[in-house]
């Protein structure tokens, strides 16, 4: 197969709907965690169960190595969670995000922590 320079080929991505539907249902359960070795797949299982339609908001922080000063990842998520809501964020702290998703209501909000172990020790 010829590609043009600088293109690579196009990998077929694997639909794992035992997966999906699993993590469709992650608004019955408090805290759903979904690990898995470098490359398997974790992103694109995510991506593709938050793309289902309903009353809930999805909101994905990726997460850097940067970020082991918390006040990064916590600027970052709250202002995630203000565009999820659609309210401007001027002040970025915990107590703002929590205000955000309760103002959210009736829908509920499932934040997605890309990449999580990058934030280091709690």
């Amino acid at each position: 197969m010829s590609l043009p320079v600088g293109e690579a080929p196009r990998r077929s991505v694997v639909v794992r709907r035992r997966l999906i539907d699993r993590l469709q249902r992650r608004f019955d359960v408090r805290l759903t965690l979904l690990t898995g070795g470098a490359g398997s797949g974790k992103t694109t299982l995510l991506s593709q169960a938050m793309s289902a339609e309903g009353n809930h908001l999805d909101v994905w922080v990726p997460c850097r190595t940067v970020d082991h000063d918390p006040a990064r990842p916590t600027a970052r998520l709250c202002r995630a969670v203000g565009d999820a809501v659609g309210a401007e964020v001027r002040e970025t702290s915990l107590d703002r995000m929590v205000e955000l998703i309760v103002s959210s209501s009736p829908h509920q909000i499932c934040i997605v922590l890309d990449d999580g172990h990058l934030l280091g020790p709690a």
